[in-house]
């Protein structure tokens, strides 16, 4: 009890003589809130990333690709697979018996009106059974298209990036369709541009699909779903679940962020490190005649350095916090682009919870060397520096 006292001692007079040493705790302060707002800032992307394919995932829906191709926009799929891919086992049904499958296609088409970060839009082609199959789906205004015609509706995600509403007009190579209806649906299936698929085909000479969407009975099929796929000599596919098609093009996008954002965090916490480590043995140059009056009454040298560590952390704990609230204030829920998907910033709690962890480690690298010189310090050395 008596060691924890002097613990307690030691950083309740720690903390009091902080007026005293404001300049340096608020440079404490401050480089830690830079390095943790700039680490969770760019982290964010990684995380809006994330989310945005995670809540689109239905563990119903698999995606049949030809053996080839490891995404759905290179349209490889030929159609006449479509029959048998559609007769396959383990295929849930719609009210009307029909299987719930859908043979769809995928491009890019540059906007008529472009914005600032260049990019293009998703058109989706979809047949009957694409609204059934994904999940959330709903139009929220305006009408769905129709078949056979040449019309479009936009996703809640475009509609704001590009700024699409219904009446306008999207261009193609043979003409401009109009928007009659704007959807929305979970997460990043809400970030595309739907018409019908046959129509779309024939206007951009397209001979094949990009993939069979399929929702199945149960989860479990899928394992005899593929297998009757794979096995059939006349079909060169493969099928997998959403989440697993998903994964694939998160790795893709989100590598690129956490790899940026860790070195640029690493590159601030280097350069704020060695600031510490100067602060902290100044602080300690400051408080010798207290460490010499505290070391003389009997005060151990544990506890002294754990008092210059306990601070330092208590500081970069506040830094942290100050760092994140910045953060979530400049850039949570701000939209940004990437391969033609929009995306949110996500200031999430497993962020939070690594800038805290940063900040911690940093205060602890900072004060270590520090603590331990006033940890040796002897108290007629201390004594003859007063």
């Amino acid at each position: 009890m008596a060691v924890i006292r002097q613990y307690l001692l030691l950083l309740k007079l720690g903390l009091s003589t902080l007026p005293q040493r404001r300049a340096a705790a608020l440079t404490i302060l401050i480089a830690t809130a830079c390095v943790v707002g700039v680490l969770l800032s760019m982290l964010s992307a990684t995380a809006g990333v994330i989310d945005a394919f995670r809540t689109a995932t239905d563990p119903h829906i698999a995606v049949v690709l030809p053996n080839k191709d490891r995404f759905d926009s290179n349209n490889d799929l030929r159609r006449d697979v479509i029959g048998t891919i559609l007769n396959a086992p383990g295929y849930a049904h719609g009210p009307d018996g029909k299987v719930l499958g859908d043979a769809e296609l995928l491009f890019f088409t540059p906007p008529l009106h472009a914005i600032a970060s260049g990019g293009y839009l998703r058109i989706r082609g979809m047949g009957a059974r694409g609204a059934a199959i994904r999940p959330g789906f709903r139009i929220t205004s305006g009408r769905m298209f129709q078949s056979g015609r040449q019309e479009l509706i936009v996703g809640a995600g475009t509609q704001r990036a590009f700024g699409l509403n219904i009446g306008d007009n999207v261009r193609f190579r043979e003409g401009t369709w109009p928007i009659v209806g704007v959807f929305a649906a979970d997460g990043v299936n809400t970030n595309e541009v739907m018409g019908d698929v046959e129509t779309l085909a024939a206007v951009m000479h397209m001979s094949g699909y990009g993939s069979v969407q399929a929702r199945l009975e149960t989860p479990a099929k899928l394992s005899e779903f593929r297998q009757w796929l794979v096995t059939n000599p006349a079909l060169a596919v493969t099928a997998e679940t959403q989440q697993s098609y998903f994964d694939r093009i998160v790795a893709g996008q989100s590598e690129y962020f956490t790899a940026m954002a860790y070195l640029t965090g690493a590159i601030l916490a280097v350069g704020a490190l060695f600031g510490l480590v100067n602060i902290f043995y100044g602080i300690v140059a400051a408080r010798v005649r207290e460490v010499a009056t505290l070391r003389s009454i009997g005060y151990g040298a544990v506890p002294v350095a754990a008092s210059v560590v306990f601070e330092a952390l208590l500081l970069s704990l506040l830094g942290a916090l100050l760092g994140t609230a910045a953060a979530w204030l400049l850039f949570g829920g701000r939209e940004f682009m990437v391969d033609q998907n929009i995306y949110r910033l996500l200031i999430t709690p497993r962020l939070v919870a690594t800038g805290i962890g940063w900040a911690l480690g940093l205060a602890l690298a900072g004060s270590l060397l520090p603590a331990i010189r006033a940890a040796r310090l002897q108290v007629s050395q201390a004594l003859r520096a007063t």
